[in-house]
Order: C-alpha cells, then sequence, then structure tokens
C-alpha cells in the first residue's frame, strides 16, 4: 500500500484544483474593432490591439480594421452608416464585419478569403458598377446581405476549389452582363433562404455557374448552368436549367417579383406569387428568423388567414 503524507496529499489537491481551474477558464474575448470613418488607409500597427491609421489618434478605417483583426488572428469589425469605398480587403484571419444593411453599403473593391480565412459579413449592400466581388478561398459566411453587380466582369460570389460560403437571407445579382454570372461556384456553396437573381426581362439569364457543390433551401435561383444543384426543398425558378426536385420546388415559378432600386436593392412580391407562402411553418426554417429587410417570418403574404414563409430572401408583408 501507498502512503502519501498529509503536505503531499494537500500538494496533490491544489495541483488538481488549479489543472481544473485552468481548464474551466472562460474563453478569450473577440476583439472588437469600431470603425470611426469611410475613409481609407492602412493600420499603423497590426497586432498591437488599436485599429489606427494614424498613432494615437484612433482613426480607424475598414482597412485598417481588416489588417489589425488579421494580426490579431480574429476580430468583429462593426461598421457605421456609410458607404466604404475602400482598397481591395485581403482576409487571412477569422473576421466578422458587421453593418446595417439599409444604411452601410460597399462600393468598388475586392474583398479576398484566403486559404485557412474566415470572414462572416452581414448587413450590408453593395450596388456599384463594377461592384465589390468575394473571392472565397477560405470560408464565407454572408447574412442579410444585398450583393449587386452592374455590368460587371466579375461574380458578386466566386468560390474557387476548397473555397466554401454559406449564404442566409441574402440577395446576389448581375445587372446587363449576363456572360458573367452573379455566382459562380467551384467549391461549395449553400444558400438558405436567398436569391441569385438577373434584373433583366429574360427568365433564364444565366446567373449561377456551379462546378462544384451547390446546395439550396427555400431560394430562387433564376437560371442554372452546369452541375444542378443539390435541393433541399422549397426552391423556384422561372425556367427549367436548375432541375429542381425535391420536395416543394417551382419549377416554371411565376415569379410575380418588381425590382426596388433603392438602397439595398431588393424586390416585392405580388399576393399571387408562387413565392408567397409556399414554405409551412416549421419546414426549411420557417418559423425562425427575419428576412432580408429585418421582417419577421412568417407572414400571411396571401392574406387566406394562415401564416407561412415566402421562398426567397424577402416576406411579402400582411394585407
Amino acid at each position: 500500500m501507498v502512503t502519501v503524507s498529509r503536505r503531499c496529499a494537500a500538494a496533490l489537491v491544489a495541483l488538481v484544483v488549479s489543472a481544473t481551474l485552468v481548464g474551466c477558464d472562460p474563453a478569450v474575448p473577440v476583439p472588437v474593432l469600431a470603425v470611426t470613418g469611410t475613409g481609407s488607409g492602412a493600420d499603423a500597427s497590426p497586432g498591437d490591439g488599436a485599429c489606427e491609421v494614424t498613432p494615437g489618434v484612433g482613426d480607424c478605417t475598414l482597412n485598417a480594421a481588416v489588417d489589425e483583426g488579421n494580426a490579431l488572428g480574429r476580430a468583429t469589425i462593426i461598421l457605421p452608416a456609410g458607404t466604404y469605398d475602400t482598397p481591395n480587403l485581403h482576409v487571412t484571419g477569422d473576421l466578422a464585419i458587421v453593418g446595417d444593411v439599409n444604411t452601410v453599403q460597399l462600393a468598388n473593391q475586392e474583398v479576398r478569403v484566403a486559404p485557412g480565412g474566415r470572414l462572416s459579413i452581414s448587413g450590408v449592400h453593395s450596388a456599384y458598377i463594377t461592384g465589390v466581388h468575394f473571392v472565397v478561398e477560405g470560408t464565407l459566411i454572408v447574412d442579410h446581405a444585398s450583393l449587386v453587380v452592374i455590368e460587371s466582369v466579375w461574380p458578386a460570389i466566386d468560390v474557387r476549389p476548397g473555397g466554401r460560403a454559406v449564404v442566409n437571407d441574402s440577395l446576389m445579382a448581375q445587372v446587363f452582363m449576363f456572360s458573367t454570372p452573379a455566382v459562380r461556384n467551384a467549391g461549395t456553396l449553400v444558400l438558405r433562404h436567398s436569391v441569385v437573381y438577373a434584373f433583366d426581362t429574360d427568365p433564364n439569364a444565366l446567373v449561377l455557374v456551379n462546378e462544384g457543390t451547390t446546395t439550396s433551401a427555400a431560394s430562387v435561383i433564376t437560371g442554372c448552368s452546369g452541375t444542378p444543384p443539390e435541393s433541399l426543398g422549397y426552391n423556384a425558378s422561372p425556367g427549367g436549367t436548375c432541375a429542381w426536385t425535391g420536395p416543394g420546388d417551382v419549377v416554371d415559378a411565376d415569379l410575380g417579383t418588381t425590382i426596388e432600386l433603392s438602397s439595398p436593392f431588393h424586390y416585392t412580391l405580388t399576393a399571387t406569387s408562387d413565392l408567397v407562402d409556399a414554405i409551412p411553418v416549421g419546414v426549411a426554417g420557417c418559423g425562425t428568423g427575419t428576412d432580408l429587410l429585418g421582417r419577421m417570418r412568417p407572414v400571411d403574404g396571401d392574406g387566406d388567414g394562415v401564416a407561412a414563409c415566402d421562398i426567397g430572401a424577402i416576406e411579402r408583408p400582411a394585407g
């Protein structure tokens, strides 16, 4: 039998308690970087914990915040209202950019998510000539965003081999240049309650080129090329190019959409649209969350007395 002195026993207990406490230490909070203006300028000293172009001044630009966040490894970047026409952004860390889709606009830049990088972007809109385009070699998460490129040679989202993009409650569109799609995917793409759209009279204009794996639920794609998307149900297209075969899918749908050119770019639905009240509560995420414009789901959009969710990024108001 092994005996342990009281002193040694106490030391062992202290060691165990110490190890337990270390294991239970709370996670280090994610740094929050508050952008102070829409100007441009690199961070003065990336990694020092301060987002500022001029040392000691605190003038934090969007690209300075990305510089600082990359150096720290992770950060949440808060954008106040305004239009951010800044140099190209290169994300290598784990970053979140948060704004208000009604007041925060990105303009004329490439946002590249490098291999191993992760960018979560929510509450922004973009609708400029040439447009903001996201090149995804790492991971991109898009929530409640309106990303429109106008006469652009770039898609709004370009997922490269090995890249991954998850898009929720968002709109991606190409205007007046259909040789370039709104979205190109050569990696992995997941769409939920989103719209990939062409702002034109041609209902089958090419908007998604899929060379990888695309999975879609409760979304609208107005034209597909390449490998057909995998349907998790309740998707819609105005033609048959997406080859939908999932539960609740609508092929040759009457979208009943009217494009709204105000910021952010969005659309309204007629009461007779095939998209309205198409998803029962409890199915495909219906009953949780909000649409692109922040309106709660579901509502009774067709006036039949039963609230249900609409396919796509926008809910038709009741009435």
